[in-house]
């Protein structure tokens, strides 16, 4: 899993328990005369406390916490395309393309077997392919077998002859 949907993740997962918290808090309190009580008390005090400097940095923390949470979005959502270069021109391949030829490859491969596919880019253009790896007697066999049969996959089909990671987990 990549770097920036773990963060993204995270962040969600913090906001959604802050903001349920939140609710109970509140639903809580239109119920409950002591602890309403409580939250008046407690709301004077903070009232006591506010001042423009004090706003200012929480303005600003809540404003990098939402600008953080609209970058990662971007991140993870963008689109990712692989540039390859033919003869005479260059083209890009969308990340679902290259899935789709390698998903079915494994498919023709191990029909008994439910793999999960992820493709990575990446920078300059590197391809990244983890798969989870079959139980079988002679992987050795089978890896040199996945590389030469996938690079050959990659090549004919989609024009990318450079070298491409394999990356496969043993289940």
């Amino acid at each position: 899993m990549r770097f920036e949907s773990v963060l993204l993740s995270l962040i969600h997962l913090f906001s959604l328990i802050f903001f349920m918290g939140l609710g109970c808090i509140s639903l809580s309190a239109a119920v409950n005369v002591p602890l309403r009580g409580q939250m008046e008390l407690m709301m004077r005090q903070v009232q006591n406390l506010l001042e423009p400097k004090t706003l200012a940095f929480v303005g600003l923390l809540f404003l990098l916490y939402g600008l953080t949470l609209l970058v990662l979005l971007l991140l993870g959502y963008r689109k990712s395309f692989l540039r390859v270069s033919l003869k005479s021109s260059k083209i890009l391949i969308d990340r679902s393309i290259i899935q789709e030829y390698v998903e079915s490859y494994f498919k023709t491969l191990m029909p008994n077997q439910n793999n999960q596919l992820e493709i990575i880019f990446h920078p300059q253009q590197k391809l990244e392919i983890l798969t989870n790896l079959p139980e079988t007697q002679d992987k050795e066999i089978l890896l040199k077998r996945i590389e030469n049969e996938l690079g050959v996959l990659l090549a004919r089909k989609l024009g990318y002859k450079e070298e491409f990671i394999l990356t496969l987990h043993e289940a």
